[in-house]
Order: C-alpha cells, then structure tokens, then sequence
C-alpha cells in the first residue's frame, strides 16, 4: 500500500530592516516567509515545488512576492531551509532501487 499525499508549507526565516509598506503608507518592521507546495511518498519522502518568498507586513500583514535572489540577501541565507528529503527524498527513492537492481544484477551472476 502507498502512502501518497500533496501539502503545503509556510517557513518564517525571521525578521528583516524596516522598510515602507505600501498599504500602511509608513515604515513598518517585515518578516521573511518561504511558501512552498510539495508531494510526499510514506510521509518521508518529499519533493518540494511552486517555491515563492514573500515578505510580509507585520502591520496590516500585507505580502510582497521578491525573487529567490534578493529573498536570500534580505534574510542573509547560504543554505535552503526547505529539509533534504523534503526537496530531493522521492529522487532518493529512485536511486535506492537503481541501486538494488544494479547490485541484483552483479550479485545474480
């Protein structure tokens, strides 16, 4: 029996300076969220998709969409916070029964 499944996931990165929110019309303080849809295979291995940074008002909790890059450099990230089996894990499925196939057929001669 296979467990599959679909969800979506909201990672608060922290804060970041102030900036002026168009909706409020003043400086308010912003936070960084990753938003980020992904499938699942046995509620272990994912793979995430449709990744999107906002930041977001903490005033009236208005969301800006930034691209990856100035995302990265607002909320001076060097790693992806996303887990490594929830980008890559049904990839990792894949390669373990290559493996096991490929040692079938060595150990089978």
């Amino acid at each position: 029996m296979l467990i599959l499944g679909t969800g979506q996931e909201d990672i608060d990165l922290g804060p970041i300076h102030p900036q002026d929110c168009e909706s409020c019309q003043k400086e308010q303080p912003f936070r960084l969220r990753l938003l980020y849809r992904y499938e699942h295979l046995f509620f272990l291995f994912g793979n995430a998709r449709a990744k999107s940074y906002v930041i977001v008002c903490q005033g009236c909790g208005t969301p800006y969409r930034v691209p990856r890059e100035v995302a990265w450099k607002l909320g001076r990230r060097e790693r992806e916070p996303i887990p490594f089996m929830g980008r890559y894990g049904c990839l990792m499925v894949f390669v373990a029964v290559l493996l096991t196939a490929a040692l079938g057929v060595l150990l089978g001669q």
